[in-house]
Protein backbone atom coordinates (compact mmCIF):
# COMPACT_ATOMS: atom_id res chain seq x y z
CA UNK A 1 0.00 0.00 0.00
CA UNK A 2 1.27 3.44 -0.84
CA UNK A 3 2.02 5.50 2.23
CA UNK A 4 -0.04 8.73 2.29
CA UNK A 5 2.05 11.80 1.97
CA UNK A 6 1.81 14.15 4.90
CA UNK A 7 1.94 17.90 4.69
CA UNK A 8 5.21 18.16 6.58
CA UNK A 9 6.82 15.56 4.35
CA UNK A 10 6.47 18.25 1.70
CA UNK A 11 7.17 21.27 3.82
CA UNK A 12 10.31 19.95 5.41
CA UNK A 13 11.77 20.07 1.93
CA UNK A 14 10.37 23.47 1.12
CA UNK A 15 11.69 25.02 4.31
CA UNK A 16 14.79 23.03 5.00
CA UNK A 17 17.58 23.12 4.25
CA UNK A 18 16.86 26.80 3.76
CA UNK A 19 19.61 27.29 1.23
CA UNK A 20 19.69 25.21 -1.97
CA UNK A 21 22.38 25.60 -4.62
CA UNK A 22 21.71 28.09 -7.40
CA UNK A 23 18.52 29.50 -5.87
CA UNK A 24 17.45 33.11 -5.76
CA UNK A 25 19.81 35.50 -3.95
CA UNK A 26 18.64 38.64 -2.19
CA UNK A 27 21.19 41.43 -2.50
CA UNK A 28 21.43 43.78 0.46
CA UNK A 29 23.34 47.00 0.14
CA UNK A 30 25.04 48.94 2.89
CA UNK A 31 22.50 51.24 4.56
CA UNK A 32 23.02 54.86 3.65
CA UNK A 33 22.26 56.09 7.15
CA UNK A 34 24.48 53.55 8.99
CA UNK A 35 27.54 54.38 11.01
CA UNK A 36 29.77 53.14 8.19
CA UNK A 37 29.42 55.96 5.72
CA UNK A 38 32.23 55.37 3.23
CA UNK A 39 32.22 52.60 0.60
CA UNK A 40 36.02 52.43 0.70
CA UNK A 41 37.77 49.55 2.45
CA UNK A 42 34.74 47.25 2.54
CA UNK A 43 34.51 43.52 1.90
CA UNK A 44 31.47 41.63 0.68
CA UNK A 45 29.91 39.07 3.04
CA UNK A 46 27.65 36.32 1.70
CA UNK A 47 25.30 35.80 4.66
CA UNK A 48 23.27 32.60 4.79
CA UNK A 49 21.08 31.08 7.49
CA UNK A 50 19.41 27.81 8.40
CA UNK A 51 16.93 26.74 11.09
CA UNK A 52 18.06 24.06 13.49
CA UNK A 53 14.63 22.51 14.09
CA UNK A 54 13.94 21.73 10.43
CA UNK A 55 14.30 18.21 9.03
CA UNK A 56 15.27 16.86 5.61
CA UNK A 57 12.06 15.01 4.80
CA UNK A 58 11.65 13.02 1.58
CA UNK A 59 14.63 13.57 -0.70
CA UNK A 60 12.74 12.72 -3.89
CA UNK A 61 10.54 15.81 -3.48
CA UNK A 62 13.51 18.18 -3.49
CA UNK A 63 13.63 18.45 -7.27
CA UNK A 64 9.86 18.85 -7.59
CA UNK A 65 9.50 21.98 -5.50
CA UNK A 66 10.38 25.52 -6.40
CA UNK A 67 11.28 28.24 -3.95
CA UNK A 68 7.82 29.74 -3.62
CA UNK A 69 8.70 31.91 -0.64
CA UNK A 70 6.43 30.59 2.16
CA UNK A 71 7.73 32.92 4.84
CA UNK A 72 6.15 36.35 4.21
CA UNK A 73 2.76 35.35 5.63
CA UNK A 74 4.54 34.41 8.88
CA UNK A 75 7.53 36.77 8.96
CA UNK A 76 6.78 40.48 8.74
CA UNK A 77 10.37 41.65 9.07
CA UNK A 78 13.89 40.32 9.29
CA UNK A 79 16.66 42.41 10.86
CA UNK A 80 20.36 41.84 10.22
CA UNK A 81 22.89 43.59 12.47
CA UNK A 82 26.66 43.53 12.13
CA UNK A 83 28.59 44.97 15.08
CA UNK A 84 32.32 45.55 15.52
CA UNK A 85 34.73 47.85 17.37
CA UNK A 86 37.13 49.85 15.21
CA UNK A 87 38.16 52.96 17.15
CA UNK A 88 34.80 52.77 18.93
CA UNK A 89 31.62 50.67 18.61
CA UNK A 90 30.16 50.42 15.12
CA UNK A 91 26.96 48.86 13.83
CA UNK A 92 25.46 48.10 10.44
CA UNK A 93 21.72 47.43 10.54
CA UNK A 94 19.49 46.27 7.73
CA UNK A 95 15.72 45.82 7.94
CA UNK A 96 14.21 43.47 5.36
CA UNK A 97 10.42 43.39 4.81
CA UNK A 98 8.77 39.98 4.92
CA UNK A 99 7.89 40.04 1.23
CA UNK A 100 11.61 39.94 0.43
CA UNK A 101 12.44 37.05 2.74
CA UNK A 102 12.93 33.80 0.86
CA UNK A 103 13.20 30.25 2.16
CA UNK A 104 16.50 29.95 0.30
CA UNK A 105 17.69 33.44 1.07
CA UNK A 106 21.30 34.50 0.54
CA UNK A 107 22.14 38.06 1.62
CA UNK A 108 25.19 40.06 0.58
CA UNK A 109 26.32 42.71 3.06
CA UNK A 110 29.31 45.03 2.80
CA UNK A 111 31.34 45.25 6.02
CA UNK A 112 34.83 46.63 6.82
CA UNK A 113 37.31 43.72 7.00
CA UNK A 114 38.88 42.80 10.33
CA UNK A 115 38.50 40.61 13.42
CA UNK A 116 35.68 40.09 15.93
CA UNK A 117 32.73 40.90 13.70
CA UNK A 118 29.37 39.81 15.15
CA UNK A 119 26.43 38.89 12.91
CA UNK A 120 22.94 38.78 14.43
CA UNK A 121 19.66 37.91 12.72
CA UNK A 122 16.15 38.29 14.13
CA UNK A 123 12.93 37.51 12.28
CA UNK A 124 9.63 38.83 13.66
CA UNK A 125 6.22 37.18 13.31
CA UNK A 126 2.83 38.79 12.72
CA UNK A 127 2.38 39.31 16.46
CA UNK A 128 5.62 41.28 16.75
CA UNK A 129 7.50 38.50 18.54
CA UNK A 130 10.77 36.93 17.49
CA UNK A 131 10.18 33.67 15.63
CA UNK A 132 13.77 32.99 14.50
CA UNK A 133 16.98 34.37 15.95
CA UNK A 134 20.66 33.60 15.82
CA UNK A 135 24.09 35.15 16.35
CA UNK A 136 27.63 34.38 15.27
CA UNK A 137 30.49 36.27 16.90
CA UNK A 138 34.25 36.36 16.58
CA UNK A 139 34.13 36.35 12.78
CA UNK A 140 37.24 37.45 10.89
CA UNK A 141 36.67 39.06 7.50
CA UNK A 142 39.67 38.88 5.20
CA UNK A 143 40.33 41.97 3.06
CA UNK A 144 41.79 39.95 0.20
CA UNK A 145 38.78 37.69 -0.36
CA UNK A 146 36.23 38.58 -3.01
CA UNK A 147 33.43 37.20 -0.81
CA UNK A 148 33.53 36.16 2.86
CA UNK A 149 31.02 33.39 3.62
CA UNK A 150 29.21 33.56 6.98
CA UNK A 151 26.40 31.24 8.08
CA UNK A 152 24.18 32.00 11.07
CA UNK A 153 22.17 29.15 12.61
CA UNK A 154 18.71 30.32 13.65
CA UNK A 155 16.75 28.86 16.56
CA UNK A 156 12.95 28.74 16.40
CA UNK A 157 10.94 30.07 19.33
CA UNK A 158 7.45 31.34 20.04
CA UNK A 159 5.47 32.26 23.14
CA UNK A 160 1.73 32.22 23.60
CA UNK A 161 0.77 32.12 19.93
CA UNK A 162 2.05 29.89 17.15
CA UNK A 163 1.75 31.48 13.69
CA UNK A 164 1.41 29.53 10.47
CA UNK A 165 1.88 30.40 6.81
CA UNK A 166 -1.16 30.94 4.61
CA UNK A 167 -2.02 28.64 1.69
CA UNK A 168 0.22 25.84 2.95
CA UNK A 169 -2.37 23.08 3.38
CA UNK A 170 -1.90 19.58 2.01
CA UNK A 171 -4.32 20.27 -0.89
CA UNK A 172 -2.35 23.44 -1.73
CA UNK A 173 0.98 21.62 -1.64
CA UNK A 174 -0.26 18.69 -3.71
CA UNK A 175 -1.65 21.11 -6.28
CA UNK A 176 1.70 22.95 -6.39
CA UNK A 177 3.55 19.74 -7.20
CA UNK A 178 0.96 18.74 -9.78
CA UNK A 179 1.48 15.89 -12.18
CA UNK A 180 5.06 15.34 -11.01
CA UNK A 181 3.74 13.69 -7.86
CA UNK A 182 1.96 10.93 -9.78
CA UNK A 183 5.18 9.02 -10.43
CA UNK A 184 5.56 8.49 -6.67
CA UNK A 185 2.03 7.96 -5.33
CA UNK A 186 -1.29 6.62 -6.57
CA UNK A 187 -3.39 8.95 -8.73
CA UNK A 188 -6.50 8.27 -6.63
CA UNK A 189 -4.62 9.36 -3.50
CA UNK A 190 -3.45 12.54 -5.20
CA UNK A 191 -6.98 13.37 -6.30
CA UNK A 192 -8.29 12.63 -2.79
CA UNK A 193 -5.72 14.95 -1.20
CA UNK A 194 -6.42 17.72 -3.70
CA UNK A 195 -10.16 17.44 -3.01
CA UNK A 196 -9.87 17.91 0.77
CA UNK A 197 -11.30 21.06 2.28
CA UNK A 198 -8.49 23.56 2.71
CA UNK A 199 -8.74 24.09 6.45
CA UNK A 200 -5.78 26.44 6.62
CA UNK A 201 -4.81 27.23 10.23
CA UNK A 202 -3.33 30.70 10.74
CA UNK A 203 -2.68 30.74 14.48
CA UNK A 204 -2.93 28.58 17.59
CA UNK A 205 -2.95 30.23 21.00
CA UNK A 206 -2.88 28.90 24.55
CA UNK A 207 -3.55 31.20 27.51
CA UNK A 208 -3.27 30.35 31.20
CA UNK A 209 -6.33 31.54 33.08
CA UNK A 210 -7.70 31.27 36.59
CA UNK A 211 -8.99 27.73 37.01
CA UNK A 212 -7.32 26.33 33.90
CA UNK A 213 -6.32 27.44 30.42
CA UNK A 214 -7.93 28.13 27.05
CA UNK A 215 -7.02 27.11 23.52
CA UNK A 216 -8.01 29.07 20.42
CA UNK A 217 -7.25 28.50 16.75
CA UNK A 218 -7.99 30.80 13.81
CA UNK A 219 -8.43 29.58 10.24
CA UNK A 220 -8.43 31.23 6.82
CA UNK A 221 -11.84 29.81 5.90
CA UNK A 222 -15.10 28.92 7.59
CA UNK A 223 -15.26 25.58 9.40
CA UNK A 224 -17.90 22.89 9.09
CA UNK A 225 -18.25 21.15 12.50
CA UNK A 226 -19.66 18.04 10.80
CA UNK A 227 -16.32 17.30 9.09
CA UNK A 228 -13.74 19.37 10.99
CA UNK A 229 -11.40 17.70 13.47
CA UNK A 230 -8.45 18.80 15.57
CA UNK A 231 -5.77 17.12 17.69
CA UNK A 232 -3.79 19.42 19.99
CA UNK A 233 -0.84 17.99 21.88
CA UNK A 234 -0.04 19.47 25.29
CA UNK A 235 3.22 18.99 27.20
CA UNK A 236 2.22 20.22 30.63
CA UNK A 237 5.36 19.22 32.54
CA UNK A 238 7.90 20.36 29.90
CA UNK A 239 9.58 16.96 30.10
CA UNK A 240 10.33 15.52 26.65
CA UNK A 241 10.72 12.04 28.14
CA UNK A 242 7.16 11.74 29.43
CA UNK A 243 5.05 9.85 28.87
CA UNK A 244 7.54 7.08 28.13
CA UNK A 245 5.50 5.64 25.26
CA UNK A 246 2.46 6.85 23.34
CA UNK A 247 2.49 4.25 20.59
CA UNK A 248 2.13 5.15 16.93
CA UNK A 249 1.37 8.77 17.67
CA UNK A 250 5.02 9.09 18.71
CA UNK A 251 6.04 8.18 15.17
CA UNK A 252 3.74 10.81 13.69
CA UNK A 253 5.09 13.52 16.00
CA UNK A 254 8.64 12.57 15.11
CA UNK A 255 7.94 12.44 11.37
CA UNK A 256 6.54 15.96 11.29
CA UNK A 257 9.60 17.33 13.03
CA UNK A 258 8.43 17.77 16.64
CA UNK A 259 11.21 15.81 18.29
CA UNK A 260 11.28 17.51 21.70
CA UNK A 261 7.61 17.34 22.67
CA UNK A 262 6.80 14.90 25.47
CA UNK A 263 3.07 15.47 25.21
CA UNK A 264 1.09 14.52 28.32
CA UNK A 265 -2.42 15.25 27.02
CA UNK A 266 -4.23 15.25 23.72
CA UNK A 267 -7.23 17.50 23.12
CA UNK A 268 -9.37 15.96 20.37
CA UNK A 269 -12.08 17.91 18.56
CA UNK A 270 -14.15 15.20 16.90
CA UNK A 271 -16.27 15.59 13.80
CA UNK A 272 -19.78 16.56 14.80
CA UNK A 273 -18.63 19.15 17.31
CA UNK A 274 -17.58 17.27 20.44
CA UNK A 275 -14.30 17.55 22.35
CA UNK A 276 -12.35 15.15 24.53
CA UNK A 277 -9.30 15.32 26.77
CA UNK A 278 -7.12 12.19 26.57
CA UNK A 279 -4.26 11.33 28.88
CA UNK A 280 -1.47 10.08 26.61
CA UNK A 281 -0.16 7.78 29.32
CA UNK A 282 -3.25 5.67 28.57
CA UNK A 283 -3.22 6.01 24.76
CA UNK A 284 -1.21 3.85 22.36
CA UNK A 285 -2.88 4.48 19.01
CA UNK A 286 -2.64 6.91 16.12
CA UNK A 287 -4.84 9.52 14.44
CA UNK A 288 -6.99 6.86 12.79
CA UNK A 289 -8.04 5.61 16.24
CA UNK A 290 -9.22 8.99 17.52
CA UNK A 291 -12.90 8.68 16.46
CA UNK A 292 -13.34 5.77 18.87
CA UNK A 293 -11.02 6.80 21.71
CA UNK A 294 -12.72 7.52 25.00
CA UNK A 295 -11.52 10.31 27.24
CA UNK A 296 -12.95 13.06 29.41
CA UNK A 297 -15.80 14.87 27.69
CA UNK A 298 -15.02 18.61 27.56
CA UNK A 299 -17.57 19.46 24.86
CA UNK A 300 -19.17 22.02 27.18
CA UNK A 301 -16.12 24.25 26.76
CA UNK A 302 -15.97 23.94 22.95
CA UNK A 303 -17.02 26.63 20.48
CA UNK A 304 -16.72 26.40 16.69
CA UNK A 305 -17.84 29.70 15.22
CA UNK A 306 -17.14 30.74 11.64
CA UNK A 307 -13.32 30.65 11.32
CA UNK A 308 -12.39 30.20 14.98
CA UNK A 309 -12.27 27.33 17.45
CA UNK A 310 -12.02 27.89 21.21
CA UNK A 311 -11.99 25.39 24.03
CA UNK A 312 -11.63 25.69 27.80
CA UNK A 313 -9.61 23.13 29.80
CA UNK A 314 -10.53 23.10 33.52
CA UNK A 315 -7.57 22.88 35.87
CA UNK A 316 -9.05 19.99 37.83
CA UNK A 317 -8.68 17.74 34.76
CA UNK A 318 -4.92 18.23 34.34
CA UNK A 319 -3.88 19.23 37.85
CA UNK A 320 -2.14 22.47 38.67
CA UNK A 321 -0.01 23.34 35.64
CA UNK A 322 2.83 25.60 36.73
CA UNK A 323 5.07 27.33 34.23
CA UNK A 324 4.57 27.17 30.49
CA UNK A 325 2.88 24.56 28.31
CA UNK A 326 4.45 23.24 25.11
CA UNK A 327 1.89 22.69 22.37
CA UNK A 328 1.43 21.57 18.79
CA UNK A 329 -1.72 21.29 16.65
CA UNK A 330 -2.99 19.01 13.87
CA UNK A 331 -6.19 19.96 12.03
CA UNK A 332 -8.10 18.54 9.11
CA UNK A 333 -11.15 16.88 7.61
CA UNK A 334 -12.71 13.64 8.88
CA UNK A 335 -9.51 12.68 10.73
CA UNK A 336 -7.30 13.33 7.71
CA UNK A 337 -4.76 16.10 8.49
CA UNK A 338 -4.74 19.11 6.18
CA UNK A 339 -2.52 21.46 8.21
CA UNK A 340 -0.06 21.43 11.12
CA UNK A 341 1.01 24.25 13.43
CA UNK A 342 3.66 25.36 14.00
CA UNK A 343 5.69 23.97 11.12
CA UNK A 344 9.08 24.35 12.83
CA UNK A 345 8.65 22.66 16.20
CA UNK A 346 6.54 23.17 19.31
CA UNK A 347 5.43 26.46 20.85
CA UNK A 348 5.18 27.67 24.44
CA UNK A 349 2.25 29.21 26.28
CA UNK A 350 2.70 32.51 28.08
Amino acid sequence: MTKPIRKDDVFRIKRSPLIFPALLALILFLPRCGEVESSRGLTTVALSFSTQQANQGLDFLKDLLIDNNPYPSVITQMVIEVTYDDQGPRKIRREIPGKDVSSSMLAFVEVPPGDNRTFKIEAYNRGGGIIFSGEKSGVTLAPDKIVNDVQVDLAFSCHGTAWDAEKDTIPDLVSDIGESLLKFVDENLVNKLKALAKYDVLSLKIEKKTGGFSISAEFANELNPQEFFGAILLDTDRNSATPSSIGQLTELISEIGVTNLGADYLVVIKTGGSAWLISLSDFSGNLEDLPNVAGIDISGGLSILDREVTIQIPENLTGDVTGTISFFGIFGVNYTPTDFIPDWGSCLSE
